[in-house]
């Protein structure tokens, strides 16, 4: 999993598990605290400065990228989920920020789901042997936890034969069968195997664009398809 989280700060948290943060979080949490601090001391004065106080507000409110994903395998996460979630929840309840009485983020598993960063109906282009696919697709791709409303869109989007197309250069209409022969094609020839460089490419370049506002699955997606293209 490792090496799908190249260029990202990551901690495993259980076996095969992991918490990814973007590579700059580090400076970024530090700007953070830094202008907490000042609110908490602009709060304090007798004559508050209340343009200061809310352009802080604004700045903390709006920026929520350095938010950890958890990171790991389909089968892994689907095998762990129950004890994935009492981490969670514990996490969770011990954060003082969630002392409010408010509804818990991790209180229904069911409003949760394992998202492939990188949708198998795109690999599936670049590989000719689909067996092959099934067993990455389970056991190495890696998955983001992710709410389902908050999946939605992402799949909604990507899975449509016209933004196939045209986002990623890629015909969406083909079977998994039609595609993997067309990959047995382009595998045999110099020609053909440049072609597929072209198409991971766009497709790498797509996925880039559609994570332009979630640096983690927008780094994942990069390093899956960088995997891919390095095996040609």
């Amino acid at each position: 999993m490792e090496k799908y989280l190249a260029h990202l700060q990551s901690t495993e948290i259980m076996d095969g598990v992991f918490f990814a943060y973007p590579s700059n979080v580090s400076r970024e949490v530090m700007n953070k605290k830094e202008l907490k601090e000042e609110l908490h001391n602009l709060m304090r004065e007798d004559k508050k400065n209340f343009s200061r106080i809310d352009e802080i507000m604004q700045e903390l409110d709006q920026d929520t990228t350095n938010n950890p994903r958890m990171v790991c395998t389909y089968n892994h996460g689907n095998s762990f989920k129950e004890r994935i979630f009492e981490f969670l929840r514990t996490a969770e309840e011990l954060d003082k920020s969630f002392q409010t009485g408010q509804k818990l983020l991790f209180s229904n598993p069911s409003e949760w789901t394992w998202d492939h960063v990188v949708e198998r109906q795109h690999l599936e282009n670049f590989y000719a042997d689909n067996t092959k696919v099934e067993r990455l697709y389970k056991n190495q791709w890696p998955c983001v936890l992710t709410q389902k409303f908050e999946d939605r869109p992402k799949t909604g989007f990507m899975k449509t034969n016209e933004t196939t197309k045209v986002f990623l250069g890629i015909d969406g209409r083909r079977s998994p069968a039609q595609k993997s022969e067309r990959a047995r094609e382009l595998l045999e020839s110099l020609e053909g195997r440049k072609e597929m460089k072209r198409m991971i490419k766009d497709t790498r370049t797509g996925y880039a664009n559609l994570f332009d506002y979630d640096p983690i699955r927008r780094q994942i997606a990069t390093n899956v398809l960088n995997e891919v293209l390095s095996q040609l």
